[in-house]
């Protein structure tokens, strides 16, 4: 025997259906998506690598070299502007100077004369002066060394001093002699008034010692420590006095071993005073760690260590890097610590595009390696991991370095091909996913408007299967009666008017059916139209007991109304509330059990004006609550059902309270009855506007 087929299973199996086709219509351009990219995917590493290749010996190499150059050559133009700044008369001292003082791009400078000896850092070339081999000198010496006679020694170097035969220099040496001599005998002020007052006089501003340094300004260091002790004041006017002289480089010139001794002789009595100015320490570190690269750039030079022909980049032990340049009847050399040399390869490297996932590695002549854009820690070629790195990307070279350094570029690790790539592959993936999120999307959209459908063609068949079994209930009780009258069979005329009063209450309750479907039927099609007005709850009240009293008293219902004198108007349909009100009063009494008393209440609540239905019935649980709004839905799904109705009621009152703008709650327990609550706003036509643009309107 074949099952016959119900709405519910034809529906499904539309579903089941619809549902195939629209997967498959999804699955088979998702694997088209998908085979496109892996595919994409597999191919992109290569093709990135290929085109870094071109890229880094193309544009890369092109920039680094250029910027390389242009650094290179705009230092060799500072140092030439610096050399014209000095004059055509300036000093070796003045020279360095004047380079220097663009202390940002030079470490040191080395300044050589015509014939290529180094002429500063290095002495001025004055011819050593003797002490003297005289008796008088012996005796002294004696006196002061092997006697320690000190008060006996410094007599004889005055006299010394300042007898007539000795020449400036020499004079200059018993006067130091003498303060030395007083210093030891416990007489540091004498001491310093002959280094000050005697030494620092016009006579000897120009007097060298046998290695070619100013006896003055060893005198005047040599009063600062004697006058420490004794007077601070003076000794700190007198050391800052020494540090200006110190960073002087104009004026009488200065070997750069005295130049040296007073830079550290002024920081170190400064210090002990703490009397230096601003920035004076700092800046006596700066010309003392400029002299000290410098005399140790200088010593190289003069071992051959560089060929300074002017121009170019030239490399000094290994330490050291020179640009030099010819002016006048000088060779100037700006020299570089293998730090700063690495700046300029590290702008250059910046300038010209490189990212983190590579690295840059410059190599001198030897391949030995001058700089690399690792980072810090990582091991350098020279300790085995040349290797490492692979083949490199690019090869390139700057035409102001020396013959033979290269540039290389190396990719870092395995992965920088793969991290290039990533950008590109995630932009397949995320393009791929699109396209899927949209069919997806396309299909799911499909799919809800499918199970719309459905659900509307559903609500259809429920629609015409309610009204057919409700409709035909009532038509067919009075069929019956009808039919019992036409025939005679009655026992009298009582009969006959019990009958025809059961005709009049199926035949009415036909009409409430039918106003209620046609109701529902306007909500559909947005038809049903309120005429708003002002509205008297009372009055409302009382229509509604009106219209349900008749039912009431033939089921035995007791219903107790509730409505104070001062309750205000309220902007409503007056018709509308009726039915509300008649709604929920019907369902009262319909599901009403031993005691059926219901209550009706119009109160006002703040800004709202409410009517509250209570009964004392069946209840219902919290499940029940939430569906009872729904259309067509009845808690009683049995087809024996006592309560009558196709569940169109609660629905239609909760339509026209929002209607309305109000609101309408439920409270209500198993077996304790229920309450249901109509809040309505107070306000002018002006707050609500009721929805609906057709002409009908509820009756």
């Amino acid at each position: 025997m074949k099952r016959p087929l119900t709405t519910a299973m034809v529906d499904a199996r539309v579903v089941r259906r619809l549902v195939l086709a629209l997967a498959t219509a999804v699955a088979a351009p998702t694997a088209c998506v998908l085979w496109f990219m892996a595919h994409a995917v597999r191919n992109e590493q290569f093709a990135v690598r290929q085109r870094l290749a071109d890229w880094y010996q193309t544009a890369v190499a092109g920039e680094w070299s250029g910027q390389v150059e242009a650094q290179w050559r705009a230092r060799q133009e500072a140092l030439e502007a610096a050399v014209d700044a000095a004059g055509e008369g300036g000093g070796a001292g003045e020279i360095f100077a004047a380079i220097m003082g663009r202390s940002d791009l030079w470490s040191g400078v080395v300044v050589l004369d015509e014939a290529g000896r180094v002429a500063y850092p290095a002495g001025v070339g004055m011819e050593g002066v003797s002490r003297g081999a005289s008796p008088a000198w012996a005796q002294a010496w004696r006196l002061e060394f092997t006697a320690q006679d000190y008060e006996a020694a410094a007599r004889l170097y005055g006299e010394l001093a300042q007898s007539g035969d000795g020449t400036a220099a020499s004079s200059a040496q018993a006067w130091l002699a003498q303060a030395r001599c007083l210093a030891k005998a416990g007489d540091p002020t004498g001491a310093a008034l002959v280094c000050v007052e005697i030494l620092g006089g016009a006579r000897f501003a120009g007097v060298r010692d046998e290695m070619g340094n100013l006896v003055a300004l060893t005198a005047r260091a040599r009063a600062v420590e004697l006058l420490v002790e004794s007077d601070r004041q003076q000794a700190g006017v007198l050391a800052a006095e020494l540090a200006d002289r110190a960073c002087d480089y104009g004026g009488e010139q200065l070997t750069s071993a005295q130049r040296v001794f007073l830079l550290e002789k002024a920081r170190e009595l400064l210090a002990t005073l703490s009397v230096a100015a601003a920035g004076q320490t700092e800046r006596l570190g700066h010309w003392l760690a400029v002299e000290e690269l410098s005399r140790e750039a200088a010593s190289l030079i003069e071992q051959g260590g560089a060929g300074l022909a002017g121009g170019g980049l030239g490399v000094l032990d290994g330490r050291y890097y020179v640009v030099a340049t010819r002016r006048t009847a000088m060779t100037v050399a700006g020299v570089l610590t293998k730090e700063k040399t690495a700046e300029e390869f590290a702008a250059a490297t910046a300038r010209s595009g490189l990212g983190d996932g590579e690295e840059a590695v410059v190599t001198d002549g030897r391949g030995q390696e001058v700089w690399a854009s690792r980072p810090a820690g990582a091991p350098s070629p020279a300790e085995g991991q040349a290797g490492a790195r692979g083949e490199a990307f690019a090869i390139f070279g700057a035409g102001v370095l020396p013959a033979g350094w290269r540039c290389a570029i190396y990719l870092r690790n395995d992965n920088a091909i793969s991290t290039a790539a990533r950008r590109q592959i995630t932009l397949y993936v995320w393009t791929g996913l699109l396209v899927i999120v949209v069919l997806s999307g396309a299909a799911a959209w499909a799919g809800r408007i499918i199970r719309r459908q459905v659900a509307v063609n559903r609500l259809k068949n429920d629609f015409i299967a309610t009204v057919t079994h409700e409709l035909k209930t009532p038509l067919a009780s009075m069929r019956v009666l009808v039919d019992t009258l036409r025939e005679g069979r009655y026992r009298d005329q009582q009969q006959v008017q019990e009958y025809l009063d059961l005709m009049a209450r199926e035949s009415a309750r036909l009409s409430r059916l039918i106003d209620n479907f046609l109701t529902f039927s306007r909500m559909e099609r947005n038809k049903y139209a309120l005429e708003m007005a002002e509205a008297s709850a009372a009055a409302v009240v009382a229509d509604a007991a009106e219209a349900v009293r008749a039912k009431y008293a033939q089921r035995g219902c007791q219903l107790e109304t509730d409505v104070p004198a001062d309750l205000p108007n309220v902007l409503a349909d007056h018709d509308a509330l009726v039915t509300v009100l008649v709604n929920l009063l019907d369902n009262a009494c319909k599901y009403s059990a031993d005691d059926r008393r219901v209550r009706l209440r119009a109160y006002r609540q703040g800004e709202h004006l409410c009517w509250a239905v209570s009964d004392q019935g069946i209840g219902m649980t919290r499940r029940v609550q939430r569906r009872i709004f729904e259309r067509f839905y009845q808690a009683d799904q049995r087809l024996t059902r006592p309560a009558e109705g196709c569940g169109l009621g609660l629905s239609i009152v909760k339509f026209i309270v929002q209607a309305h703008h109000g609101r309408i709650t439920v409270q209500s327990r198993p077996g304790q009855g229920s309450t249901f609550t109509v809040q309505l706003p107070l306000g002018s036509r002006e707050d609500r506007e009721p929805p609906g643009n057709g002409d009908d309107r509820a009756r």
